[in-house]
């Protein structure tokens, strides 16, 4: 008895550590290429040759015209713009194409016509009276 117990030291509790959560990482979006338009070789002979071939084409074949346009004139149609796009030319360094319909020159005449008819028809019903 007179031995003196030994206290049972308390086992201490291990805390468990919290797995911490891997960030899932995003996948970077790879950039498509974009696919250049292979340039004619009509394209670098037209430029050589721009005034000798439009002296050749006759005036019905320029809206149609198939090389670099000087001036906006040649693209008035949507078919001479879809041309030279089809041909390699970036539609940036294009004029852009007059949209079909009414030119203001047309519309001017209308609306003179509009204005005018009104008064005409007064001048006339005084003109008679």
């Amino acid at each position: 008895n007179w031995k003196k117990k030994k206290k049972k030291k308390k086992k201490k509790k291990k805390k468990k550590k919290k797995k911490k959560k891997k960030k899932k990482k995003k996948k970077k979006k790879k950039k498509k290429k974009k696919k250049v338009r292979k340039v004619k070789e009509t394209r670098n002979m037209c430029e050589n040759n721009h005034l000798d071939i439009s002296k050749q084409i006759s005036d019905k074949d320029k809206t149609e015209c198939a090389f670099p346009p000087t001036s906006k004139q040649f693209l008035s149609t949507k078919s001479a713009h879809k041309a030279l796009v089809g041909q390699g030319y970036s539609r940036r360094r294009l004029p852009k194409v007059q949209r079909s319909g009414t030119e203001p020159g047309t519309m001017w005449f209308v609306s003179t016509l509009l204005i005018t008819q009104p008064l005409l028809r007064l001048f006339y019903y005084f003109r008679l009276n």
